[in-house]
């Protein structure tokens, strides 16, 4: 099958969108509830007194009923999606989710919302009286690197004599 046909096989007749919420008749044609139940003006609902395909009168309930759980997850698996977003409530084929994304009202909403906050211009730092660190230079052939002292002093020398290190 292909997608066309797809598309047409597993589609609402009437707004011919796919929808995961959709009410069999008694004539075992169906309709999404939406193009059935959601504001419609009276001479609409006339009109869909009867089946949009073979034109049965009273074929579909007059109130919306609840769609089955099994009924929404065949739709699901024949490639009907929810949009992420929960603010959206748009249903579409997966291969048209990508599609949706870059129109999408809510997801353009939660990627302005998620941006992290524009960076603060670099403030200049106040001088320090500290003095800066001399360079380091190797010591040794492990790559060790040192600092060369800055007193006066070396290390291990002192006034200390032989005698007071008993």
């Amino acid at each position: 099958m292909e997608r066309t046909d797809f598309d047409l096989a597993f589609s609402c007749p009437i707004c011919f969108c796919p929808s995961i919420n959709i009410v069999f008749g008694s004539c075992q044609h169906y309709v999404c509830s939406q193009c059935l139940y959601d504001d419609l003006d009276d001479s609409l609902r006339s009109t869909l007194s009867k089946c949009p395909i073979c034109k049965r009168p009273n074929a579909f309930p007059l109130s919306r009923p609840v769609v089955p759980e099994s009924t929404r997850q065949l739709m699901r698996m024949a490639g009907v999606v929810e949009c992420k977003h929960k603010r959206c409530c748009q249903e579409m084929w997966t291969w048209e989710q990508e599609q949706h994304e870059t129109v999408c009202p809510a997801a353009k909403k939660a990627k302005k919302e998620s941006r992290p906050p524009a960076p603060r211009p670099a403030t200049p730092r106040p001088a320090t009286s500290r003095p800066e660190t001399p360079p380091l230079r190797p010591l040794g052939s492990r790559g060790i690197m040192v600092t060369k002292l800055i007193s006066g002093r070396s290390r291990g020398t002192g006034s200390r004599s032989s005698s007071s290190r008993k």
